[in-house]
């Protein structure tokens, strides 16, 4: 889910369906991004970073990851 987001949102007095007319995108299809049911494309960050005037980092952090090497526990 895309805290951050709707947050903004609320604090703005913004809604999905202002956001989705702002971004070119459904309501529908705001409402699937900010729940985590589809991945923000890097045109829409774009868009709704600009849209709510402020930069896509504030908005979409980078998360760390994990890494890939993790000692698995063996099967004794």
């Amino acid at each position: 889910m895309l805290v951050r987001l709707k947050i903004t949102l609320l604090r703005r007095g913004t809604s999905q369906v202002e956001l989705a007319r702002a971004i070119g995108r459904t309501p529908a299809h705001v409402s699937r991004l900010i729940r985590g049911h589809v991945r923000v494309r890097a045109r829409d960050r774009r868009r709704i970073a600009s849209f709510l005037g402020i930069t896509e980092a504030q908005l979409f952090p980078r998360r760390k990851r994990r890494s890939r090497n993790r000692v698995r526990p063996s099967s004794s």
